[in-house]
């Protein structure tokens, strides 16, 4: 009797916990909510951009925490919450610009577009000098990953 209560109990708590499902027009409201967690602060000083969703489904939203810090929140295309990744905040080195794609990076995106030029509307830092960037053409909205190399990984549609 004891074992079937043990096995019992062990497989209620290895059972994994379904990830919360939030619908489109609650997305950046439960963004900035896990941010405030992940920065230890309120949601007032987490500011976020548009809710942009994917060729695939899944949506994404750009923000940062007190102006510097960058991060994005994604989901799933049913609305589950997938996770939030953090850029790092890097600070100019004498007459540098701030952390972000370069002119160059956004030039190499641009060509696949046949020359028409986007407006950036938020990037993020990947990591490896990669970076994410949402971009606003006259026939849509699309995502580049590039470097400032200028290498372009990925070009798709929002």
């Amino acid at each position: 009797m004891k074992t079937k209560i043990a096995l019992l109990a062990l497989a209620v708590l290895s059972t994994p916990v379904l990830a919360e499902k939030v619908t489109p027009g609650n997305m950046p409201a439960y963004c900035r909510g896990q941010a405030a967690s992940e920065f230890s602060t309120k949601p007032v000083y987490i500011k976020t951009g548009k809710l942009v969703k994917a060729k695939d489904g899944s949506y994404s939203i750009a923000g940062t925490y007190d102006g510097k810090d960058p991060f994005t929140c994604t989901y799933a295309k049913n609305g589950e919450f997938t996770g939030m990744t953090r850029g790092e905040a890097t600070k100019p080195a004498g007459k540098t610009k701030a952390s972000g794609p370069s002119a160059k990076a956004l030039e190499a995106c641009d060509m696949f577009m046949k020359g028409e030029k986007g407006h950036v509307e938020g990037f993020n830092d990947l990591g490896n000098g990669m970076f994410g960037v949402n971009l606003k053409y006259k026939s849509g909205y699309r995502r580049c990953e590039v470097s400032n190399e200028p290498r372009v990984d990925k070009f798709e549609d929002l």
